[in-house]
């Protein structure tokens, strides 16, 4: 594992496993998912052949989807070959890695940067072979217990429905519920969603997709208000136009999550869907072609009002 350090924030990366932000402690405060697997050994294994697979493997955090996210049309891995599979590191100093990954006709470099309260992601693919590649990455980034105010025992853990944090972002932007294949559930409306079912509020005992869509521009953010931090993803939406939310806050009692998982993902994507194949087929990068993008994720400190 590589760890990295500025001021009094750490994260912790882990190059074998899909080159993953494992955990982001900034104030005090660990604000990325966790999962059974989070004190597991770091092990290279082969990439996860289907969606299940990939969640038993998964520890949680913040990692890249790549080439694509959820299911390809041909099979492939769940998620990407990338997402799991073993990174080089190709630097490192206190604040900072770099990383490199090749396969499925792609060569890629992430570098992590910590500064402060702020830990950026900055990403170049490029197509090295000499066919059109399958192209549709999203960065898996998910939120977890402490943000969304876990406490210490059941017991005095709050009552179903109550609101655990409040989401704000550009009032713009559309809104479209996923159903369970992670398909669009009908058409997209403003946000926040259907007055019933509002998406600004993540509730005790959620369990629900969406997808948003924000106006078009450079950068797009979701501010994420918890108990205990306010955090803000901010991300290059010319190049990653959507982002999917999942909301499983301690709703599911079935494996893999067991009724334990406490999870806000805020993930910018390419294609605007949670994991089922794109009807039509995936976009494509061409030979030679090059993609660059950016995403952060910032703890308090100066974020959007």
């Amino acid at each position: 594992m590589t760890t990295l350090r500025s001021g009094d924030a750490m994260a912790v990366v882990v190059p074998e496993e899909g080159a993953v932000a494992a955990s982001l402690l900034v104030h005090g405060v660990s604000v990325l998912a966790v999962t059974d697997r989070t004190a597991a050994p770091a092990e290279p294994h082969d990439a996860p052949t289907d969606e299940d697979a990939w969640v038993r493997a998964w520890r949680g955090g913040w990692q890249l989807c790549l080439p694509y996210a959820g299911s390809a049309p041909d099979a492939g891995p769940f998620h990407g070959r990338a997402s799991q599979t073993p990174w080089t590191v190709e630097s490192h100093g206190e604040s900072s890695v770099v990383l490199g990954w090749e396969g499925d006709g792609l060569r890629v470099r992430r570098e992590w940067r910590l500064a402060g309260g702020r830990l950026t992601a900055l990403t170049t693919a490029e197509n090295v072979g000499g066919r059109p590649v399958p192209f549709a990455p999203a960065e898996h980034l998910v939120l977890g217990d402490e943000l969304l105010a876990r406490r210490p025992d059941a017991s005095s853990g709050a009552e179903p429905g109550a609101c655990v944090a409040e989401l704000t972002t550009d009032p713009r932007t559309l809104v479209a519920v996923l159903d369970d294949a992670a398909a669009p559930a009908g058409a997209p409306i403003a946000w926040p969603g259907d007055p019933a079912a509002r998406w600004d509020a993540v509730d005790e005992g959620a369990a629900r997709l969406a997808v948003l869509t924000p106006p078009g521009g450079v950068e797009a953010s979701v501010v994420v208000r918890g108990a205990r931090a306010v955090a803000e993803v901010r991300w290059d939406a010319a190049a990653l136009p959507h982002a999917v939310l999942w909301q499983e806050v301690g709703a599911t009692p079935t494996p893999p999550w067991d009724g334990r998982i406490r999870a806000l993902g805020v993930e910018p994507t390419m294609v605007a869907h949670g994991g089922g194949p794109v009807v039509g087929g995936l976009p494509e990068l061409a030979p030679g072609a090059v993609a660059r993008w950016s995403c952060s994720l910032t703890i308090d400190g100066e974020v959007s009002a």
